[in-house]
């Protein structure tokens, strides 16, 4: 188990003995001025911070006030932090034994190592063994005696926090530039044949030769598991960048990186092994293609490596086992290092990022419903449909009410003038002048209203109004004819739970799954409880969906490909709906690596590159222009229509104008027979 130490507080150390200017000491045979003038430039770089730690015998911890060399650089707005060797072995050996946190498993009762639970939403903060100082920080070594260099390197291992559920590198971690000032190539072959340094992206070894007054830098090349120089430092070489001191990644040569994956949606496809070709459960695939694997591939042609693939014998993405406290699928093969890299929708959740090293991301899914289409209202509707029911009861209420004006105003004003108005004088004639021009009807020209002014008014604002409601609800009316209605989607958990409609779901092993599960909304825990176990198939299933049987939630990632490929017309129109916001919370997708490696950053970098270039993009659409392909290509599969926008109204169309016209008739009808009926009484009568 480890010993405790900062997190987040990577130490820079520097082991170095010093010399005053003009005298010469035995365990620190180089150039002070020199020195100093690497050091500050070096510091300047990045505005780091330095922690010194020595021997307990060198000259600079005997005469540490007096020293030039920390005056020097004391003076400089740089915080440095003395330690000796001895000491740092001392604080390492007065913390406990840390314990494990755990977030996931509930430590299991299959755990046997010491662990401690962490409630959710707490973060775990490791006890810093010294003072903080800035995020990044420099560690210069110098050891007088190649004895102790095992000893350093030991202190550094002694840092790491290596568990389950999370993994923390000490003093190791990203952000801490390591370098080794040596005595000689002995020194630095020690250092360089440590699995951790080698594993490090920032570490350099300084060699000085007095002769030229130069320092020599050296950096160790992984992939070819030797070291070469990189620079040589006099003081009129002005450092401009860390690069100077730390090679920038470039070229793998032609390394060979395990990478694990799992076919899924357009992130990877491939074709199935059978036995005969050698199938088995960490070999299940050949001819690998989809969005990423033109991205591995894309990198690999950039960076000079090689790739082989390799699947996750259960098949998952990778969730902690509460029972074990270890992790499954992909995930677990690369935070146990079975592989270097896991790819194909990688979330980088925080539990994830606790136990991995993962990149930047380059893009996002959620979890999301996909339903049947809206239905489409009935066309009979679209006679009513141009107003609401509001609107229309005052169109009602304006007919009766705009009678009675009429009738009102036409009898006072027939007094005044002496002129006959029957048109409006008459109750009856005054409502079928309001209901004929409410439709549009020219019966003014029949009318006389000769020096009846207050009536003309009357009429002219009625005409108004009722040519600016004809021509709104003609308008209208078009457009339903044109446009039916639709019903409102299916697009939140209610409406799932609400709609009569089973619904199924593929468990990957997500955080999603185990937020529902623990969930108190009633909706979202009716949806888990009631759901439907589906199994995983790299195409998602949507028939049952498109045939109205069943809703499904799945990823976006895995679902707007196959719509675009199987589930929509030749014109582009999907036949199944997907709800537009996620269920829950969004999530980004991108790769992850071992922990401890040192390409990442240059996997960051080219990814971020490759997502502003709108290459990702391209790629994408790319992989859903092969499958919409490959999938018409297919002998059994029918083309789908494709759909007219322009067509004649027809008698669907047009429904609601025949049943309209129908039920005028039967009403017709209705008052005939009542008429006949109510003049053979009248007749019977007389």
């Amino acid at each position: 188990m480890t010993k405790l130490h900062g997190i987040f507080f990577t130490i820079l150390f520097l082991l170095m003995a010093s010399k005053s200017k003009g005298q010469s000491s035995p365990d620190l045979p180089i150039d002070v001025e020199d020195l100093i003038t690497f050091l500050n430039d070096f510091l300047e770089l990045e505005n780091m911070d330095m922690f010194l730690v020595t021997s307990s015998n060198t000259t600079w911890k005997k005469n540490r006030h007096e020293n030039q060399l920390l005056s020097a650089i004391f003076g400089k707005s740089h915080s440095i932090f003395q330690y000796d060797i001895d000491e740092m072995e001392r604080l390492q050996a007065e913390f406990p034994i840390e314990p494990c946190p755990v977030y996931q498993s509930k430590v299991g009762s299959a755990i046997n190592y010491t662990t401690f639970f962490m409630k959710e939403g707490q973060i775990y903060k490791r006890q810093p063994l010294f003072i903080n100082g800035r995020h990044q920080r420099l560690l210069f070594v110098h050891l007088n005696s190649k004895e102790l260099i095992p000893k350093m390197l030991q202190v550094l291992d002694d840092s790491i926090l290596w568990c389950d559920e999370k993994r923390d590198l000490g003093f190791y971690h990203a952000d801490t530039r390591l370098l080794f000032l040596v005595n000689d190539e002995e020194e630095m072959k020690i250092i360089y044949s440590h699995n951790n340094i080698q594993r490090h992206a920032k570490v350099s070894v300084m060699l000085y030769i007095p002769l030229n007054r130069k320092y020599i830098i050296y950096n160790y090349n992984f992939f070819k598991e030797e070291s070469y120089p990189i620079l040589a430092w006099s003081k009129d070489h002005k450092l401009s960048h860390t690069k100077d001191i730390y090679n920038e990644l470039k070229d793998f040569n032609s390394y060979e990186f395990k990478v694990g994956t799992n076919l899924y949606s357009h992130h990877m496809l491939a074709t199935k092994l059978t036995k005969e070709e050698g199938y088995t459960k960490t070999n299940k695939y050949k001819d690998y293609w989809g969005y990423e694997y033109s991205i591995i591939e894309e990198a690999s042609k950039q960076f000079n490596f090689n790739f082989k693939i390799i699947n996750p014998a259960d098949g998952q993405w990778g969730k902690i086992n509460e029972k074990t406290g270890k992790w499954t699928g992909v995930v677990g093969d690369v935070i146990y290092n079975t592989i270097d890299i896991a790819i194909s929708a990688i979330f980088q959740t925080f539990s994830r990022r606790m136990a991995l090293d993962g990149t930047v991301h380059f893009s996002d899914d959620y979890l999301v419903i996909v339903a049947p289409n809206a239905k489409k209202f009935p066309q009979y509707l679209a006679l009513i449909n141009p107003f609401t029911p509001v609107v229309w009861l005052c169109m009602a209420l304006f007919i009766f009410i705009c009678s009675a004006a009429f009738y009102i105003i036409a009898n006072l004003e027939q007094r005044i003038t002496g002129f006959e108005l029957k048109d409006w004088a008459v109750l009856k004639n005054a409502f079928w002048y309001v209901y004929g021009t409410y439709i549009g009807e020219s019966i003014t020209r029949d009318t006389k209203s000769k020096n009846a002014f207050a009536v003309r008014c009357v009429v002219a604002v009625w005409l108004y109004y009722s040519f600016i409601l004809l021509s709104a609800y003609g308008g209208e009316l078009k457009a339903f004819l044109t446009n039916p209605r639709y019903t409102s989607p299916i697009e939140t958990v209610k409406g799932v739970v609400d709609s009569g409609l089973p619904w199924g779901m593929v468990l990957y092993g997500e955080d999603e799954e185990r937020i529902m599960a623990e969930t108190t909304d009633p909706y979202l825990k009716r949806l888990w409880e009631e759901k439907r176990v589906m199994k995983y198939i790299p195409v998602i299933d949507l028939n049952p969906v498109m045939e109205e049987k069943m809703i499904k939630i799945d990823w976006k990632s895995g679902l707007e490909p196959i719509i675009f490929v199987r589930y929509s017309t030749s014109g582009g129109n999907p036949l199944v709906h997907k709800a537009p916001t996620p269920i829950l919370m969004n999530n980004y997708c991108g790769w992850a690596f071992y922990p401890h490696n040192r390409w990442r950053e240059t996997f960051d970098k080219f990814l971020q590159n490759t997502k502003e270039a709108g290459l990702v993009n391209h790629w994408i659409k790319r992989t859903w222009y092969k499958m919409k392909d490959d999938f018409n290509n297919e002998k059994q599969v029918k083309k789908r229509d494709f759909e007219v926008v322009t067509a004649p109204l027809t008698i669907v169309d047009l429904q609601g104008l025949f049943y309209l016209s129908i039920l005028a008739l039967c009403m017709d009808s209705i008052i005939f027979i009542m008429e006949i009926l109510f003049k053979k009484n009248l007749w019977n009568i007389q």
